[in-house]
């Protein structure tokens, strides 16, 4: 399914309406709608901003930072620029509060960890106070890993390796959980959105030209939900994936690293909430395998990742919708894809969920209990 972010549909559905034959009138309308939306949804990262939940405070300042970075020029001290500033005071604020889950502790990080950023983050704080919150969490010692690579600095490598080796398990949280969403739900409930962003949405006659009549009638209330969700969505894309890849530069350094690699390889490949760790889990261990000359071990692996790997691949063709707009606007599907819950459980239920929902009128549809049968319990 094709997600649109909320910070850019009205966007999308300017540039697509705004051909040779828009008039000047139409053109206005929708940059007038657009600006109405984007300020709308401004009050909502205030609101969160202004929370006294420091973990909705943080999404709320991403999304603003998030928003400030494109307007930034280098050696020029514009409006933008100071903003930035500010906001990274209150970043940092929020980094020394002693008051962040896992999740946020990790989300920041990820973003300190960018060029932008690198140089206003109190970084050496967040991950002391990640380490000493969640000192079973492998992510907790993947910034060290890197400063330890990095600077070459052997000891700082083996002693962080050791702590990533008895680590229980690798969870970065890829979702935003319950308490967030109700606190969106509330701001969506005082503050509806702008009637020009769904009139302007309606507008768009390709995206909607294969609307059944039930669609029609509801169409409103279709596209406020989708908008919902899509508002959402905009804040869960601020988390991104942990680059895991410096694992692969370190474990094939040394031999001496071995042991270690090798553990690690299983708590990313059994204890990960990600579909991509449990894919480099495989691929470090094959690694690992190869640089040890085990070729009969390294193809068993490569057995074990393909079988991961199609059943991955099956789930998500299991969980496709028919159509854009049968995704867009089933309200089910919509709430499936926000849960609170690791990657692989969400395909599952959503893979289930589009089982159920089309098999009596496509008895072809993938049941994905055959996608997951082939995988053995290593």
């Amino acid at each position: 399914m094709k997600l649109l972010l909320t910070s850019a549909v009205l966007m999308l559905l300017l540039s697509e309406q705004a051909t040779s034959e828009t008039t000047k009138a139409a053109e206005q309308s929708m940059e007038a709608a657009e600006q109405e939306y984007l300020t709308w949804h401004l009050q909502l990262h205030e609101l969160l901003l202004a929370s006294d939940n420091n973990n909705h405070k943080t999404l709320g300042l991403l999304a603003m930072i998030n928003g400030t970075l494109p307007a930034i020029k280098e050696e020029e001290n514009n409006e933008a620029n100071q903003q930035f500033k500010a906001q990274m005071v209150v970043l940092n604020e929020l980094i020394q509060s002693n008051e962040l889950t896992t999740q946020t502790q990790l989300l920041l990080l990820n973003w300190c960890n960018k060029t932008a950023l690198r140089d206003y983050c109190d970084t050496q704080r967040l991950l002391t106070d990640l380490i000493k919150s969640n000192p079973e969490n492998l992510l907790a010692y993947l910034h060290p890993l890197k400063v330890a690579y990095n600077e070459q600095n052997d000891d700082l490598l083996i002693n962080t390796l050791r702590l990533m080796a008895v680590s229980q398990y690798n969870h970065q949280h890829l979702y935003l959980t319950s308490d967030f969403q109700m606190a969106v739900d509330a701001f969506l409930a005082e503050n509806p959105v702008p009637k020009s962003a769904i009139e302007a949405f309606k507008k768009d006659e390709v995206l909607l030209s294969g609307l059944t009549d039930q669609q029609r009638l509801d169409l409103d209330n279709h596209i406020r939900t989708y908008l919902h969700f899509a508002i959402k969505m905009s804040y869960l894309y601020l988390h991104e994936p942990a680059d895991l890849k410096v694992l692969f530069e370190v474990c094939k350094l040394n031999l001496q690293f071995t042991e270690s690699c090798l553990k690690i390889t299983q708590i990313l490949i059994h204890h990960s909430d990600t579909f991509a760790a449990r894919g480099i889990g495989y691929a470090l261990l094959m690694a690992v395998n190869q640089i040890n000359q085990r070729p009969e071990l390294t193809e068993v692996v490569a057995d074990k990742q393909q079988v991961y790997q199609d059943a991955v691949q099956c789930l998500r063709k299991a969980a496709r919708s028919d159509s854009l707009l049968d995704g867009m606007f089933d309200a089910e599907q919509l709430r499936i894809r926000l849960l609170p819950i690791n990657q692989w459980d969400l395909q599952l239920q959503l893979a289930e969920y589009m089982y159920r929902k089309h098999n009596s009128q496509n008895p072809g549809r993938i049941n994905p209990q055959d996608c997951i049968s082939p995988l053995q319990p290593e």
